[in-house]
Protein backbone atom coordinates (compact mmCIF):
# COMPACT_ATOMS: atom_id res chain seq x y z
CA UNK A 1 0.00 0.00 0.00
CA UNK A 2 1.57 3.27 -1.23
CA UNK A 3 1.66 6.31 1.48
CA UNK A 4 -1.15 8.34 -0.34
CA UNK A 5 -3.39 5.44 0.15
CA UNK A 6 -2.53 4.27 3.65
CA UNK A 7 -3.42 8.20 4.53
CA UNK A 8 -6.72 7.77 2.86
CA UNK A 9 -7.30 4.48 4.84
CA UNK A 10 -6.32 6.46 8.00
CA UNK A 11 -8.52 9.49 7.18
CA UNK A 12 -11.66 7.27 5.83
CA UNK A 13 -11.43 5.03 9.21
CA UNK A 14 -11.42 8.60 11.32
CA UNK A 15 -14.69 9.69 9.50
CA UNK A 16 -16.50 6.08 10.63
CA UNK A 17 -14.71 7.07 13.92
CA UNK A 18 -13.08 4.08 14.62
CA UNK A 19 -10.51 5.52 16.69
CA UNK A 20 -9.18 2.09 18.13
CA UNK A 21 -8.38 0.88 14.78
CA UNK A 22 -6.18 3.83 13.99
CA UNK A 23 -4.55 3.82 17.19
CA UNK A 24 -3.41 0.41 16.29
CA UNK A 25 -2.56 0.82 12.12
CA UNK A 26 -0.70 4.50 13.25
CA UNK A 27 1.07 3.27 16.46
CA UNK A 28 2.48 0.35 13.98
CA UNK A 29 3.60 2.99 11.11
CA UNK A 30 5.17 5.13 13.48
CA UNK A 31 7.31 2.39 15.14
CA UNK A 32 8.51 2.08 11.40
CA UNK A 33 8.67 5.67 10.61
CA UNK A 34 8.94 7.85 13.97
CA UNK A 35 9.05 11.39 11.92
CA UNK A 36 6.05 11.42 9.99
CA UNK A 37 3.99 13.91 11.53
CA UNK A 38 0.46 13.38 9.75
CA UNK A 39 0.62 9.79 11.50
CA UNK A 40 1.95 11.42 14.86
CA UNK A 41 -1.59 13.93 14.31
CA UNK A 42 -3.57 10.38 13.30
CA UNK A 43 -2.16 9.33 16.99
CA UNK A 44 -3.34 12.79 18.15
CA UNK A 45 -7.06 13.28 16.84
CA UNK A 46 -7.65 9.13 17.68
CA UNK A 47 -6.47 9.47 21.17
CA UNK A 48 -8.41 12.72 21.57
CA UNK A 49 -12.15 11.30 20.85
CA UNK A 50 -11.61 8.62 23.24
CA UNK A 51 -10.23 10.95 26.27
CA UNK A 52 -6.67 10.23 26.11
CA UNK A 53 -5.81 14.01 26.30
CA UNK A 54 -2.89 13.54 27.74
CA UNK A 55 -1.83 11.47 25.03
CA UNK A 56 -3.01 13.34 22.24
CA UNK A 57 -1.17 16.41 23.91
CA UNK A 58 2.29 14.66 23.43
CA UNK A 59 1.76 13.12 20.03
CA UNK A 60 0.41 16.85 18.62
CA UNK A 61 3.79 18.21 20.55
CA UNK A 62 5.66 15.62 18.36
CA UNK A 63 4.30 17.00 15.51
CA UNK A 64 4.75 20.35 16.01
CA UNK A 65 8.76 19.96 16.41
CA UNK A 66 9.24 17.87 13.11
CA UNK A 67 7.86 20.78 11.37
CA UNK A 68 8.47 23.81 13.54
CA UNK A 69 8.62 26.22 10.31
CA UNK A 70 5.74 24.98 9.11
CA UNK A 71 3.44 27.92 9.90
CA UNK A 72 -0.23 26.20 8.55
CA UNK A 73 1.13 22.97 9.91
CA UNK A 74 1.92 25.27 13.43
CA UNK A 75 -1.75 26.76 13.28
CA UNK A 76 -3.52 23.71 12.31
CA UNK A 77 -2.31 21.70 15.61
CA UNK A 78 -2.81 24.65 17.75
CA UNK A 79 -6.59 24.94 16.93
CA UNK A 80 -6.58 20.80 17.46
CA UNK A 81 -5.38 21.37 20.74
CA UNK A 82 -7.94 24.02 21.55
CA UNK A 83 -10.58 21.91 20.47
CA UNK A 84 -10.13 19.40 23.50
CA UNK A 85 -9.45 22.22 26.05
CA UNK A 86 -5.96 22.23 25.89
CA UNK A 87 -5.27 25.88 25.64
CA UNK A 88 -2.04 25.88 27.74
CA UNK A 89 -0.86 23.66 25.40
CA UNK A 90 -1.78 25.57 22.46
CA UNK A 91 -0.51 29.18 23.73
CA UNK A 92 3.07 27.22 24.23
CA UNK A 93 2.60 25.76 20.63
CA UNK A 94 1.70 29.26 19.06
CA UNK A 95 4.10 31.36 20.96
CA UNK A 96 7.28 28.92 20.15
CA UNK A 97 6.00 29.40 16.47
CA UNK A 98 6.33 33.25 16.72
CA UNK A 99 9.42 32.71 18.00
CA UNK A 100 10.61 30.67 15.04
CA UNK A 101 8.66 32.70 12.20
CA UNK A 102 8.12 36.24 13.88
CA UNK A 103 6.94 37.47 10.51
CA UNK A 104 4.14 35.85 9.68
CA UNK A 105 1.01 37.27 10.43
CA UNK A 106 -1.25 34.25 10.79
CA UNK A 107 0.41 33.40 13.72
CA UNK A 108 -0.13 36.45 16.03
CA UNK A 109 -3.67 36.03 14.97
CA UNK A 110 -3.91 32.85 16.45
CA UNK A 111 -2.14 34.12 19.45
CA UNK A 112 -4.81 36.93 19.71
CA UNK A 113 -7.45 34.50 19.50
CA UNK A 114 -5.93 32.32 22.20
CA UNK A 115 -5.51 35.51 24.84
CA UNK A 116 -9.27 36.39 23.38
CA UNK A 117 -10.55 32.79 24.78
CA UNK A 118 -8.99 33.34 28.22
CA UNK A 119 -10.23 37.40 28.55
CA UNK A 120 -6.74 38.77 28.20
CA UNK A 121 -8.33 41.58 25.71
CA UNK A 122 -5.62 44.28 25.70
CA UNK A 123 -2.63 40.65 25.25
CA UNK A 124 -4.73 39.93 22.32
CA UNK A 125 -5.61 43.27 20.66
CA UNK A 126 -1.62 43.34 20.99
CA UNK A 127 -0.95 40.35 18.69
CA UNK A 128 -3.81 41.21 15.81
CA UNK A 129 -2.35 45.23 15.73
CA UNK A 130 1.29 43.26 15.35
CA UNK A 131 -0.11 41.10 12.47
CA UNK A 132 -1.19 44.24 10.87
CA UNK A 133 1.46 46.39 10.95
CA UNK A 134 2.96 43.27 9.50
CA UNK A 135 0.34 43.02 6.87
CA UNK A 136 -2.34 46.49 7.30
CA UNK A 137 -4.65 44.41 5.10
CA UNK A 138 -4.73 41.30 6.72
CA UNK A 139 -8.73 40.39 7.15
CA UNK A 140 -8.59 38.12 9.71
CA UNK A 141 -6.58 40.31 12.26
CA UNK A 142 -8.77 43.35 11.00
CA UNK A 143 -11.90 40.70 12.31
CA UNK A 144 -10.18 39.84 15.40
CA UNK A 145 -9.50 43.48 16.23
CA UNK A 146 -13.45 43.87 16.05
CA UNK A 147 -14.22 40.88 17.81
CA UNK A 148 -12.39 42.12 20.87
CA UNK A 149 -13.68 45.66 20.89
CA UNK A 150 -17.26 44.27 20.51
CA UNK A 151 -16.41 41.62 23.28
CA UNK A 152 -15.19 43.50 25.74
CA UNK A 153 -18.23 46.11 25.62
CA UNK A 154 -20.28 43.21 25.91
CA UNK A 155 -18.54 41.35 28.89
CA UNK A 156 -17.87 45.51 30.82
CA UNK A 157 -21.70 45.90 30.28
CA UNK A 158 -22.52 42.39 31.94
CA UNK A 159 -20.44 43.35 34.86
CA UNK A 160 -21.73 46.04 35.58
CA UNK A 161 -25.44 44.81 35.54
CA UNK A 162 -24.44 42.32 37.85
CA UNK A 163 -23.01 44.22 40.32
CA UNK A 164 -26.20 46.56 40.00
CA UNK A 165 -28.53 43.46 40.34
CA UNK A 166 -26.11 42.88 43.75
CA UNK A 167 -26.56 46.30 44.84
CA UNK A 168 -30.26 46.45 44.66
CA UNK A 169 -30.22 42.77 46.73
CA UNK A 170 -27.87 44.19 49.18
CA UNK A 171 -30.67 46.88 49.89
CA UNK A 172 -33.56 44.34 49.68
CA UNK A 173 -32.16 42.02 51.85
CA UNK A 174 -30.25 44.27 54.05
CA UNK A 175 -27.09 42.67 53.21
CA UNK A 176 -27.48 39.52 54.66
CA UNK A 177 -27.36 36.08 53.09
CA UNK A 178 -30.71 34.56 52.60
CA UNK A 179 -29.96 31.04 52.41
CA UNK A 180 -27.59 28.54 51.87
CA UNK A 181 -25.13 26.72 54.85
CA UNK A 182 -24.05 30.87 55.88
CA UNK A 183 -28.10 31.99 55.82
CA UNK A 184 -28.16 35.39 57.84
CA UNK A 185 -24.62 36.24 58.15
CA UNK A 186 -24.16 40.02 57.21
CA UNK A 187 -22.31 40.71 53.93
CA UNK A 188 -21.80 44.48 53.42
CA UNK A 189 -21.87 45.21 49.74
CA UNK A 190 -19.58 47.90 50.30
CA UNK A 191 -16.76 45.20 51.39
CA UNK A 192 -16.85 43.29 48.26
CA UNK A 193 -14.14 44.13 45.26
CA UNK A 194 -13.19 42.85 42.26
CA UNK A 195 -14.32 39.24 41.70
CA UNK A 196 -16.07 39.54 44.70
CA UNK A 197 -18.43 42.15 43.81
CA UNK A 198 -19.24 40.45 40.74
CA UNK A 199 -20.48 37.73 42.52
CA UNK A 200 -22.25 39.96 45.52
CA UNK A 201 -25.74 38.78 43.94
CA UNK A 202 -25.18 35.37 44.27
CA UNK A 203 -23.48 35.40 47.59
CA UNK A 204 -26.57 37.04 49.22
CA UNK A 205 -28.62 35.23 47.63
CA UNK A 206 -26.98 31.79 48.59
CA UNK A 207 -26.71 30.02 44.97
CA UNK A 208 -23.00 31.14 45.09
CA UNK A 209 -20.95 27.93 44.24
CA UNK A 210 -23.92 26.19 45.07
CA UNK A 211 -21.53 22.59 44.22
CA UNK A 212 -20.40 23.08 47.58
CA UNK A 213 -23.27 23.15 49.72
CA UNK A 214 -23.84 19.82 50.94
CA UNK A 215 -20.13 19.20 51.68
CA UNK A 216 -20.44 22.30 54.18
CA UNK A 217 -23.61 21.05 55.86
CA UNK A 218 -21.83 17.39 55.99
CA UNK A 219 -19.01 19.59 57.74
CA UNK A 220 -21.27 21.56 60.38
CA UNK A 221 -22.23 17.71 61.43
CA UNK A 222 -18.88 17.12 62.49
CA UNK A 223 -16.55 19.61 65.33
CA UNK A 224 -13.40 21.04 64.43
CA UNK A 225 -10.75 23.03 66.87
CA UNK A 226 -8.73 24.30 63.63
CA UNK A 227 -9.04 25.13 60.04
CA UNK A 228 -6.47 25.97 58.09
CA UNK A 229 -6.79 29.04 56.04
CA UNK A 230 -4.79 29.45 52.85
CA UNK A 231 -6.31 32.78 50.98
CA UNK A 232 -9.32 34.34 51.77
CA UNK A 233 -10.11 36.63 49.52
CA UNK A 234 -12.54 38.72 51.70
CA UNK A 235 -13.45 36.27 53.71
CA UNK A 236 -16.72 34.75 52.74
CA UNK A 237 -15.72 31.22 53.46
CA UNK A 238 -13.79 32.10 56.20
CA UNK A 239 -16.35 34.18 58.45
CA UNK A 240 -19.00 31.40 57.35
CA UNK A 241 -17.62 28.85 58.92
CA UNK A 242 -16.21 30.55 61.94
CA UNK A 243 -19.92 31.24 62.64
CA UNK A 244 -20.86 28.05 62.58
CA UNK A 245 -18.32 26.64 64.68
Amino acid sequence: MSKSDFYNFIEYTLKIGDWQKVISLCSTHIRQNPEEPNILIYLGVAHSYIGALSEAVNFFKRASKLLSRDVNFQIYITKLLLEIGKNKEANNIIETAIEINENYPELLVEKGWIELKSYNYEESIIHFQKALEINPDFEPAKKGQETVIASKTHTESAVSRIENLGKYIAQKCGEEVIDSPFAGMKYPSNFSSGPSRAALAQKLLGCYEKELHAAIFMLMKEKYDVFLNIGCAEGYYTVGLARKF
